[in-house]
């Protein structure tokens, strides 16, 4: 797992938190103490190159600056909505009596997809083309006349909106319709 890709994870863990926080009361689904647990386990010990992640409760503890109690209620959160999970490891041995006993070793951690996330849904792309009418459509193209009239009352002289729509011109007649038009407001302008 890639270090965008942990940073992609906790930022979604951060938004199902946010999203299923109730009126009343701290944080949501996840838990402020859980979410730190998370971020300690993604960013403290994932070795990136093994993938191991197999941290003790002290060690998660004294990292996160909680309690093992703490620890070992927010891996059990995480662990109930999904985000983690572990296998637990244990070495064979005896005890004084000479019977055989379990000794508990550290938890070898995996982080979950976001998929198996109990209650997660995921952000809707974004779309990648704009749906014609809306932010990205083009502006509407005004005819030779139009244009010509929006040049005009933008402040541009007489002669550089007409030289401006015989650039652009499609025919012939938008740009005798344009130098008529603009010869008819230059004689109402005079009073003639």
């Amino acid at each position: 797992m890639s270090r965008v890709e942990r940073a992609r994870r906790y930022a979604n863990a951060e938004r199902f938190d946010r999203a299923t926080k109730q009126p009343g009361r701290h944080g949501g689904a996840i838990g402020h103490t859980a979410l730190k647990v998370y971020h300690t386990l993604l960013f403290g010990f994932f070795n990136l190159k093994t993938g191991q992640l197999d941290p003790s409760y002290d060690a998660i503890a004294k990292r996160a600056n909680l309690c093992r109690k703490a620890v070992w209620m927010a891996l059990r959160r995480l662990r109930g909505l999904g985000l983690i999970d572990w296998t637990r490891r244990c070495s064979d041995g005896q005890d004084a009596a000479g019977r055989f006993v379990l000794r508990q070793e550290t938890n070898a951690y995996q982080v979950q997809p976001e998929g198996e996330w109990k209650g997660f849904r995921p952000m809707p792309e974004a779309p990648r083309t704009p749906v014609p009418g809306t932010w990205g459509a083009p502006p509407p193209v005004l005819d030779g006349l139009a244009q010509y009239t929006a040049d005009r009352d933008m402040g541009l002289s007489q002669e550089a909106a007409a030289a401006a729509l015989e650039r652009v011109a499609e025919s012939r007649l938008e740009i005798v319709t344009a130098r008529l038009y603009a010869q008819m407001q230059a004689r109402q302008g005079r009073g003639a």
